[in-house]
């Protein structure tokens, strides 16, 4: 039983892991594409502008 709750333990470190990684991945995806709209947009706007 110990064993078992060891083996559930590693899972549920592993599953927390996985998903504070895919966050992470998200989060910066997100930044990353409002970064490259707000070049975009800023270049378009420049270039309308001038």
């Amino acid at each position: 039983m110990g064993h078992l709750l060891k083996i559930v333990r590693v899972l549920v470190s592993l599953a927390v892991v996985a998903v504070a990684v895919f966050f992470a991945l998200v989060v910066v995806g997100v930044f990353t594409a409002l970064d490259a709209a707000t070049a975009a947009y800023a270049s378009s706007y420049i270039g309308f502008t001038c």
